[in-house]
């Protein structure tokens, strides 16, 4: 149920921004008034639905509205709107606004306070985002920097600026947002934009639009940490203009650097010719969310340079041969040449006789060399496998416990590396029957979820999976991997069911005897009620219970005073005068089981 004081929910708010400005109708900051209803801000803050579906329940706002707008914090990932953006995307500690949107919202909730109207919106959460798109000034800051823990407390933060709006919107000079801007904005709404920047992960293409653009402003020995954001902004426009041509934009870029180096020794490779751009993507050469710029600039290199035919640029570009040095291996995987002695030594494509022999020495079939390192290529190291599953960690040490993953046979020395292909295919076997859907509704979960609402393993429920045993299944559209599949809990529930016990809880019994659990385990334990232990047929778990024919025996022979005067329509105080009177006694002595109970029997006149 809705709170009594709410407030709407803005177009592209941010969940901590609607989360904040609803704390501060109820009088309390966000980290307050997120433990005053049993969970952590911090949980908001990471995009933990179950936490963002109690704040729009409390808000009285749609759910699925609110999480749409939340950045799902994924290991140093955060997944916005099908986007995925990282840490140096994102701003962690600067508050950021637009006065003139914010006048906007006042006007707009003209019957709201000032600090409860206005509200943070999304696109404002990414560094690369520096222009309003609709008035188009430059964003500001908030004058105080937020204390630690309060950075995403927009409505706290924004206290001490609301006063300046008005002063801020007129004063701020007017400009057009950059190309980089609109293309960001454009893609969180889904709109295609460049085939090349749209196969990269959004953080991915902000980053080449950094560092091509900062080279291009700055020069090639050009340091982005060193720039200020006045300078860093042409930097993300001018990169944009770069990349958004597609490869033929980014060749005639690097023919232009090229140019300019003048007449040198090109022996020293393509790094002293594009100084940052080369050493930052070897930097990043195994990183897949870069691999289509590596094979655009990789592929220009191979056809500008005098490259050998022993080299291998960025993992991504290689000049093939039929013999391999470890020298030429390791300058073509950007592997340590001890580490590749020992996976060659351990393949027998090596013999012991050459692991004294230099670096150079040491030749080998090259296609024999390649499908070893292919191989070792293709294998995860446990935490990477964990994320290439998207599975928790609970989960995914689970899923090697029983038996659904299992790590391949170690390369030299190495161990807990898992193959991408075997985790293809459990992913596979997964999903092989479910329907993709949108949100999950009540009465799906995934699979962790639906072990905890159902009471058993998660191994029931992946054998049920595995075994097409369930009905339905089905898979989240926007997430990947292990955590996308959704199962029906009452389906999980009614197959892990046990037999029904038949007996009675003490709950139960103590309701049918309107007596306390005092009087009740006192009636237990000197035997005057039998209890038998069973399974929960739904926790599984064991519980003492009392049988229905007990509880009637009990019952039918025996009464406590204050039954007994509800039955009479007697004060218990009178009744018991009554049968104190009559001669007629407690059946059981109570001091041992704390209450008055008689035989009926003995009651009956």
């Amino acid at each position: 149920m809705a709170l009594p004081l709410t407030v709407p929910l803005g177009r592209n708010e941010t969940t901590t921004s609607f989360t904040s400005r609803l704390a501060a109708a109820n009088g309390l900051n966000a980290n307050q008034f997120c433990r005053d209803w049993g969970f952590a801000f911090s949980e908001v803050i990471k995009g933990n639905q179950a936490a963002i579906a109690k704040i729009a329940k409390l808000g009285g706002v749609d759910k699925h509205c609110l999480q749409q707008q939340a950045f799902i914090r994924d290991n140093r990932l955060y997944r916005h709107r099908g986007q995925i953006l990282n840490r140096d995307t994102i701003r962690i500690y600067d508050v950021c606004f637009c006065p003139a949107c914010l006048c906007d919202d006042i006007r707009a909730e003209s019957s709201l306070d000032a600090e409860l109207a206005v509200y943070a919106r999304a696109a404002w959460m990414i560094q690369s985002v520096a222009t309003c798109h609709i008035h188009h000034m430059p964003l500001a800051r908030t004058f105080s920097r937020p204390g630690r823990g309060q950075h995403d407390d927009f409505a706290l933060n924004i206290r001490k600026s609301i006063t300046r709006l008005d002063k801020l919107a007129v004063s701020s000079p007017k400009r057009q947002p950059n190309g980089l801007e609109i293309y960001v904005l454009d893609r969180l709404e889904g709109v295609a934009g460049q085939e090349l920047l749209d196969s990269l992960p959004l953080f991915a293409a902000i980053k080449v639009c950094e560092v091509i653009g900062s080279v291009a402003l700055y020069g090639i020995r050009v340091k982005a940490k060193t720039l200020s954001e006045s300078k860093m902004l042409p930097a993300f426009a001018r990169g944009f203009e770069i990349v958004n041509d597609g490869p033929e934009g980014i060749g005639r870029f690097l023919s232009k650097l090229l140019a300019t180096s003048g007449e040198r020794d090109r022996k020293d490779g393509p790094g002293a010719v594009f100084g940052r751009i080369y050493h930052w993507l070897m930097d990043h050469k195994l990183d897949p969310a870069y691999a289509p710029i590596r094979r655009v600039i990789g592929t220009y290199v191979v056809e500008s340079f005098p490259v050998g035919i022993k080299t291998k640029l960025f993992d991504d570009v290689t000049v093939r041969q039929p013999r391999h040095s470890i020298r030429t291996l390791s300058l073509e995987t950007g592997r340590h040449p001890k580490k590749l002695r020992k996976v060659l030594r351990a393949a027998g494509i090596i013999g012991d006789t050459q692991m004294a022999s230099s670096d150079h020495n040491v030749t080998f079939d090259a296609q024999a060399a390649t499908t070893v390192i292919a191989a070792m290529e293709r294998r995860l190291y446990l935490p990477a496998a964990r994320a290439y599953l998207n599975a928790p960690r609970s989960q995914a040490d689970l899923l090697i416990k029983h038996g659904f993953i299992k790590a391949k046979d170690p390369i030299a020395g190495t161990y807990d590396q898992f193959s991408i292909d075997d985790l293809d295919a459990f992913l596979g076997q997964l999903m092989i029957d479910a329907r993709p859907v949108d949100h999950a509704s009540a009465a799906m979960a995934d699979i962790p979820g639906a072990a905890r609402r159902a009471h058993c393993s998660a191994v029931d429920v992946l054998q049920m999976i595995l075994e097409r045993r369930l009905v339905w299944v089905g898979r989240l559209r926007h997430i990947h991997g292990y955590q996308s599949v959704l199962v029906n809990v009452d389906e999980v529930k009614a197959a892990v069911r046990g037999p029904d016990h038949g007996g009675l809880t003490h709950a139960q019994v103590r309701e049918a005897l309107r007596t306390n659990h005092r009087v009740l385990l006192a009636l237990i334990a000197n035997g005057l009620v039998i209890e038998f232990r069973a399974h929960n047929p739904v926790t599984r778990r064991v519980q003492s219970l009392v049988h229905p024919l007990e509880l009637a025996r009990f019952q039918k022979t025996y009464v406590s005073l204050h039954v007994l005067a509800d039955e009479r329509k007697q004060h218990h105080l009178a009744l018991r005068k009554e049968l104190d009177a009559a001669g007629v006694k407690p059946v059981f002595d109570p001091k041992t089981v704390h209450a008055r109970f008689y035989r009926r029997c003995d009651c009956a006149g």
